[in-house]
């Protein structure tokens, strides 16, 4: 009996050690946030001369969402993002393509763009179809601090746009959602100090496209 006892004390004993390494387990801090930039996530293209009567209209495109998973190396982050694409073809459209460029940024610690990427990619509209999209797959390496900590940057993304269709999506959206980035720039400049701080490579392209199921 008194061997039994000792064996359950120490199976009690093994489980309380054993409870407490779990209890201390390190969690993985959180991911980088990620949106899409609000005034940069639709254009609409038109043909030349023909204002933008609905006539005109040679495609719409639509920046759907960004999603994405992270892993912590040592003083660093890896990102992996899956961006969708939808796009709709107009009247005007004769090419049965839309070409679409699309931009991936790091914004960090002060709001500042430490590194941007634009990406070219077709949206194909098969025959008798007017609706069609894609999905990219990107990677993202960010180094960190001492810390190690992502929770300073924040990636975003939106499509590439001109001037003037920068200014009529914010004409579409007279207000904005408090906090949203309508004051970080379409393109801004990268300042790059070498040896001052790290160096944040652009996003890169990790596999193929693919076509998103689903319908615009």
């Amino acid at each position: 009996m008194a061997v039994f006892k000792s064996f359950a004390v120490f199976l009690a004993a093994v489980l309380v050690l054993g409870g407490c390494g779990l209890l201390k387990k390190k969690r993985q801090p959180p991911c980088p946030r990620i949106s899409v930039l609000e005034d940069a996530k639709r254009v609409v293209t038109y043909a030349p001369g023909g204002g933008t009567d609905l006539s005109a209209m040679v495609n719409e495109v639509r920046l759907v969402g960004i999603s994405a998973t992270c892993s912590y190396r040592k003083f660093e982050v890896m990102v992996d993002m899956e961006l969708t694409i939808a796009a709709r073809r107009g009247p005007a459209d004769r090419s049965r393509k839309a070409p679409v460029k699309y931009f991936v940024a790091i914004m960090g610690p002060g709001r500042k763009i430490v590194a941007k990427r634009v990406f070219e990619v077709t949206v194909t509209f098969p025959v008798n179809v007017d609706v069609g999209g894609l999905t990219d797959n990107l990677v993202q390496r960010i180094p960190l601090g001492r810390d190690g900590r992502a929770a300073g940057y924040r990636i975003i993304a939106g499509l590439q746009l001109t001037p003037a269709q920068l200014k009529t999506n914010r004409d579409r959206a007279k207000t904005g959602a408090p906090g949203d980035l309508r004051d970080i720039p379409i393109s801004p400049p990268v300042e790059t100090r070498p040896g001052a701080e790290p160096d944040y490579p652009p996003p890169r392209r990790r596999g193929g496209l693919r076509e998103p199921g689903g319908g615009y």
